[in-house]
């Protein structure tokens, strides 16, 4: 299958989406919001680790390990992460997060009031990315 992945045509008219189907003879079908995360982050991940930089390295090591079972349980520390993602603004931090929430067994209406409770704190400008949010959260429970 083909997929559209540029940003800017995704978010076109439909013209764009019919005009890229007719130039490249075949069907159009929106990679899911999980999947181009993922894959995006991966690819760039991976790319980061290339620049051999001891500094990134320690940093990736540090958020990775920050996370791990300790006084608070996974689950803890990832609803944490979520809402501080949230208040903060960091769609990308906010995605990671919610696919980690989905993983260690939060139910939609625990993500949804922690969300809730974030965009209480940081105000109405948390609004849009709560939208991106639960557009994110919608997708990884298809």
């Amino acid at each position: 299958m083909w997929f559209i992945r540029d940003q800017k045509c995704r978010n076109r008219s439909l013209i764009c989406i019919a005009m890229q189907s007719y130039l490249h003879g075949k069907p159009y079908k929106r990679m899911s919001l999980v999947t181009q995360f993922n894959e995006y982050r991966g690819k760039m991940n991976e790319r980061i680790m290339e620049s051999d930089s001891l500094i990134i390295k320690r940093i990736f090591n540090l958020d990775t390990n920050a996370y791990q079972e300790g006084a608070l349980d996974v689950k803890s520390k990832e609803l944490i992460g979520l809402t501080c993602s949230l208040v903060l603004r960091c769609d990308d931090c906010v995605k990671y997060h919610l696919g980690k929430c989905k993983e260690v067994g939060f139910t939609t209406g625990e993500v949804h009031e922690a969300m809730g409770v974030a965009t209480l704190i940081g105000g109405t400008i948390v609004i849009p990315h709560l939208r991106r949010a639960f557009e994110y959260w919608d997708d990884l429970q298809k």
